[in-house]
């Protein structure tokens, strides 16, 4: 399971540094791994369980509400859905 985040104020431009991102989705708990896109415009965390990334994106959320946060599955031949 994986949660998104795309971080960027009002006006587009970005909230902060790619590193606090990572640093804040890799210190949620049940983590296993958390990366950027190849830009660095997405970061993401793996975590083990779809609850354990849905409870991370909810934290995320309220820590940092100007942040977009979703939690997604990956499926089997990697399409993406979102967690209910």
């Amino acid at each position: 399971m994986e949660i998104e985040c795309n971080l960027v104020d009002a006006d587009y431009q970005p909230a902060m540094s790619n590193r606090n991102v990572l640093d804040a989705i890799g210190a949620s708990a049940d983590c296993l791994l958390a990366r950027m896109s190849g830009s660095g415009a997405t970061c993401f965390g793996l975590f083990e369980s779809p609850r354990a990334a849905a409870t991370a994106a909810a934290t995320l959320q309220v820590g940092a509400p100007h942040w977009w946060v979703r939690a997604t599955a990956i499926a089997s031949g990697g399409a993406v859905a979102a967690i209910a």
